[in-house]
């Protein structure tokens, strides 16, 4: 991604695809790592990989939205 932005800025429609894409992938591996048994296990790291993913998702959004 960040060579994407660096050849392209950050207003070009090919780095706000990637963009777009990696927070789908991002999405995508927080519902499955939510969903298997590593999320409901004893190990903190576990339990909030999650919530990092999402958050990293939306500011992903967030910089195609601004």
């Amino acid at each position: 991604m960040a060579v994407v932005t660096m050849r392209g800025g950050a207003a070009d429609p090919v780095t706000q695809a990637v963009y777009a894409v990696a927070a789908g992938a991002l999405l995508v591996f927080a519902v499955s790592t939510a969903s298997t048994t590593a999320a409901r296990g004893s190990v903190i790291f576990f339990k909030i990989c999650p919530v990092v993913k999402s958050l990293a998702a939306a500011l992903l959004i967030a910089a195609i939205a601004l």
